[in-house]
């Protein structure tokens, strides 16, 4: 049987939100969003991108030393994954890995077309929150006028990310095993998606369509 992996959802959940502290968010906001790596954890994605058991082999490889099973605490319990800190610890000081850099390393054990597909995955599990990474922005020939609005509109979206994480925090039964309100972030994204398209203009709406292509179904 292979060695799969999956991640723990809050903390899938604050990579993808951009809240984790320290050194690691601050890559998070020099990336402009959370990196495409993790997604490769998710057997639908490994499915989705019809990964050879060599690139599953490299794949762990280059993540082995990231990554660490430790038993979930809550409802099922089983195996869940957390990030491994300067080798001691979950959150807190000690050096953190270049995201950037494990994204290059992931692009170079990925064929062209399955780069492609996980770019389109990575932008359906963002959202319209891709916009912050100035490439992306930089694409969608956003203009000086719309990111200022958009970065209001991202500011407002973070405010109620935060108070939705600081609520699972209080309901949790102890140490980091929370769950974030799923309806309530579903809320928060169609918001932000409503929002945002009403700032940009149909065409700008149009190409990021063509950009997220096929809708990805998590069939497991």
């Amino acid at each position: 049987m292979r060695n799969s992996l999956r991640w723990h959802q809050p903390w899938l959940a604050l990579l993808c939100a951009g809240l984790l502290s320290s050194s690691l968010s601050a890559q998070v906001v020099r990336h402009g969003a959370a990196p495409r790596f993790p997604l490769l954890m998710d057997k639908a994605v490994q499915k989705e991108l019809k990964l050879t058991e060599e690139q599953e082999k490299k794949i762990r490889d280059l993540m082995g030393d990231l990554f660490q099973e430790m038993p979930q605490v809550g409802e099922g319990g089983g195996k869940a994954i957390t990030i491994r800190i300067g080798g001691g610890g979950v959150i807190g000081g000690g050096d953190m890995p270049d995201l950037e850099q494990i994204d290059r390393d992931i692009d170079k054990i990925l064929d062209e077309k399955q780069g492609k597909r996980l770019n389109q995955i990575h932008l359906q599990r963002q959202g319209f929150t891709a916009l912050k990474n100035e490439k992306i922005a930089k694409q969608l020939k956003i203009t000086k006028e719309q990111q200022l609005l958009l970065d209001d509109l991202f500011e407002i979206h973070q405010e109620g990310i935060m108070k939705l994480l600081e609520e699972a925090r209080s309901n949790a039964e102890g140490g980091f095993a929370f769950r974030m309100d799923a309806k309530g972030m579903k809320e928060l994204r169609e918001k932000l998606d409503k929002g945002v398209e009403l700032i940009l203009t149909t065409e700008q709406v149009d190409q990021w369509k063509e950009m997220l292509g096929p809708k990805f179904e998590a069939k497991r």
